[in-house]
């Protein structure tokens, strides 16, 4: 419970900071626009530039405050959700602040693929689920045994010894000398659809656990194996949404030039600027993916929560 409690809370948190990196890229994209207001009346004033520019700019600025608000919201949203998992001292949910928003997520770390078989076993050394499952078999085991033995004959050992002692009770001085009596007593069951109906039940509940925990290895294997995937997948999104962060930011510079040139217009830099931001997203995205997939993989492994292993 507690391995499944921190796997769910650990990516709550990490939707809380993927939240906060989306607001920063959505402010952003709005002091773009704010930024350039009046160099866009100078120019206008100039007569460099229509007025339908300035209109234009004033457009994308209230659509880009729009985008700002949803993104406060989604990010009060998520730390609302987070607070179920964080507590103060008497137990009740603290919702956090934004001030304790990461600047940016941690460097992604790819998993060793040469450590999948080790970490399949580690995972099933480690499963709670095999540990109840083992324990669930031993005491059919005990069962099983008891069952068995009521089919088997009960035979018993029996001694009784005796002699008086004492002074004599009668003038004949007459007690007994010691006596030993020995005996065995058997017992045979002749009913024993009973014990042989148990013994049944007993066989075929442990079959049915060996069958069960053999399924749960191989789910184990399973969660391991797509944890493991689902990491490798998102590594290879951030490289190539940095790729396409660093390509995009390039070309808006060159857009920018090019706009105070007079060699494009606000619609063509509105795009460059767009695709910047909408290459910030990919990349808070497939962070977000990437350590989600990491809370899975120690969930996988029944990695004690309170450690740091």
């Amino acid at each position: 419970t507690l391995i499944e409690f921190v796997r769910i809370g650990s990516q709550v948190y990490w939707q809380w900071v993927a939240a906060g990196q989306s607001l920063t890229a959505q402010r952003e994209l709005l002091q773009n626009a704010q930024a350039r207001v009046r160099q866009i009346q100078e120019r206008v004033e100039a007569g460099d530039l229509e007025k339908i520019v300035r209109i234009n700019n004033e457009q994308l600025i209230a659509s880009r405050e729009a985008k700002v608000i949803e993104s406060e919201r989604k990010l009060q949203q998520s730390a609302i959700k987070l607070s179920l998992f964080l507590r103060d001292g008497q137990g009740k949910p603290v919702i956090p602040s934004p001030a304790f928003l990461p600047p940016a997520f941690p460097p992604a770390t790819r998993p060793d693929n040469n450590q999948i078989a080790a970490d399949i076993e580690r995972a099933i050394q480690a499963s709670p689920f095999l540990v109840e499952l083992d324990l669930l078999a031993e005491q059919t085991r005990v069962e099983l045994r008891n069952a068995q033995n009521s089919l088997l004959p009960k035979l018993d050992a029996v001694a009784f010894a005796s002699k008086d002692i004492g002074e004599p009770a009668d003038s004949k001085k007459d007690k007994n000398l010691f006596e030993l009596e020995a005996g065995l007593y058997g017992e045979v069951p002749l009913q024993r659809r009973q014990a042989r109906g148990k013994i049944c039940a007993a066989e075929g509940k442990l079959a049915q656990i060996n069958a069960k925990r053999r399924f749960v290895v191989d789910k184990i294997a399973a969660a391991v194996q797509d944890a493991v995937s689902a990491l490798e997948a998102a590594a290879g999104q951030i490289d190539r949404a940095q790729t396409n962060l660093r390509l995009a930011r390039e070309t808006l510079e060159l857009g920018r030039l090019q706009f105070d040139a007079g060699n494009i217009d606000l619609i063509s830099l509105n795009i460059y600027e767009k695709s910047v931001t909408d290459a910030q997203l990919l990349l808070i995205s497939a962070e977000a993916e990437f350590y989600t997939a990491v809370a899975d993989y120690r969930a996988a492994l029944a990695q004690d929560p309170m450690t740091n292993e």
